[in-house]
């Protein structure tokens, strides 16, 4: 056995033990159970970013702005809103118990540790208002903590029986709500005294608390571009022992780089001209996905012998829409020492190149519109940020193609020999 395969079974144990865990299902679940009404907005801010000719006038004439704006006010704005609920659901479901009846007791405590704004009429009557600015990006961070606690602590509530038990006769809906009624009522008047703790406090609500002391840090610290390039660097290198690094890498990272995504998003749909971040989610899926498999993919074209040209013709399509698994599994890039350099460093050095060029202006920052998997390259990078991205993807598309070709030349040699051998034989 051989260095590379003890590191892959010591680190194999590891990748498994986070990749299931039950705080990292829980993440990846619940932001994804609010991918429906992101793309929804994010469909809609794509529209509204078209500026060719009159077309902004004509959305506007027929009262298709209006739609627009609403549409992108009750996802982009309310995101903290789902996230919240998709995390206590998903926690629930995890431990057999009612997701239902979990999220709905977080978006409960969430809105209780939410400061309403109080307005009173001239006739004396007030009036309650929510600022979407804590349903949003800045409330992130407070959804995740909010539902995942919450999410425990009725699961703790319930195994331990403290609930209201109605005899079998009665149908299971309406003994699942009286079940959850004692844990509700536990878990809700905990957040409202807690919401009344931190108003006490200089941050004046817990949100702002959590915004000012661990939002904005590990923002910064997580979704900075050392962060971004060692995120790539373990998920290349785990893909190269077999471990799917993306799926262990992004559930944790996107703790930091979702915000950062939402932000700039926020920001567009406000109409700010300098967007607050140049790293995000969208960055990473961006540059680093930029084109390299089908760099490698058209290098395979140029091979001599039948096995990769004939991985190449398979492989091309499927890469133009981001999906590289036939060359990771194909070629195969896992355990192929010959391909570990390319592999883990071109989406690196996309990355490096697409900051610098953002640094400068060259390149514009990423609005961070929520894209499905599977967009084509080229169209990925227009609806993030126009034309040169774009461009960037199919120039990085390229240039991979040199990147990757002397490292499969090496193979290509190896496989023109053993399909020489086959033939004698």
């Amino acid at each position: 056995m051989n260095k590379f395969e003890v590191w892959k079974q010591k680190i194999d144990p590891w990748a498994s033990k986070v990749q299931n865990s039950t705080f990292v299902k829980t993440i990846t679940a619940g932001l994804m159970v609010s991918m429906p009404a992101i793309m929804a907005g994010s469909f809609a801010t794509i529209l509204l970013s078209i500026q060719i000719g009159g077309f902004q006038d004509f959305l506007a004439t027929i009262g298709i702005k209006a739609i627009l704006d609403t549409i992108i006010l009750v996802t982009i704005n309310f995101f903290a809103l789902y996230t919240v609920f998709g995390m206590a659901y998903h926690y629930a479901i995890q431990k057999k118990q009612s997701g239902a009846m979990a999220g709905l007791v977080a978006i409960a405590s969430f809105l209780a540790i939410t400061p309403f704004k109080t307005e009173t009429n001239s006739y004396g009557m007030t009036s309650h208002f929510l600022p979407t600015n804590c349903l949003g990006a800045q409330g992130l961070f407070s959804a995740m903590i909010v539902g995942f606690v919450v999410g425990m602590a009725f699961v703790f509530i319930k195994e331990r029986g403290w609930t209201i038990k109605l005899p079998d006769s009665v149908p299971p809906v309406i003994s699942s709500s009286f079940a959850s009624i004692i844990p509700g009522l536990i878990i809700v008047s905990g957040f409202a005294v807690l919401s009344y703790l931190f108003s006490l406090t200089p941050f004046g609500s817990f949100h702002q608390t959590i915004y000012s002391l661990l939002q904005l840090p590990l923002q910064s610290v997580g979704s900075n571009i050392w962060a971004i390039l060692l995120m790539t660097f373990i998920a290349q290198i785990l893909w190269v022992l077999g471990i799917h690094g993306p799926m262990v890498v992004i559930p944790l990272a996107a703790i930091a780089w979702r915000p950062a995504d939402l932000a700039n998003l926020t920001a567009f749909n406000e109409g700010v001209s300098q967007l607050p971040n140049i790293t995000g989610l969208a960055f990473y899926t961006t540059y680093s996905f930029s084109g390299w498999g089908l760099g490698l993919a058209i290098a395979m074209l140029l091979a001599h012998s039948q096995r990769y040209k004939t991985l190449g013709k398979l492989a091309v399509v499927p890469s133009i829409f981001g999906i590289t698994e036939p060359l990771i599994f194909g070629t195969p890039i896992i355990m192929n020492l010959k391909l570990l350099i390319p592999h883990v460093f071109a989406p690196i050095i996309s990355l490096i190149t697409a900051y610098f060029l953002t640094v400068i202006g060259v390149l514009p920052r990423l609005i961070g519109v929520g894209l499905p998997s599977g967009m084509p390259i080229a169209v990925q990078g227009f609806l993030q940020g126009g034309w040169r991205v774009a461009l960037f993807q199919l120039v990085f598309a390229a240039l991979s193609i040199a990147i990757y070709y002397p490292f499969l030349k090496s193979l290509d040699k190896d496989e023109l020999k053993l399909e020489a051998a086959r033939e004698a034989a």
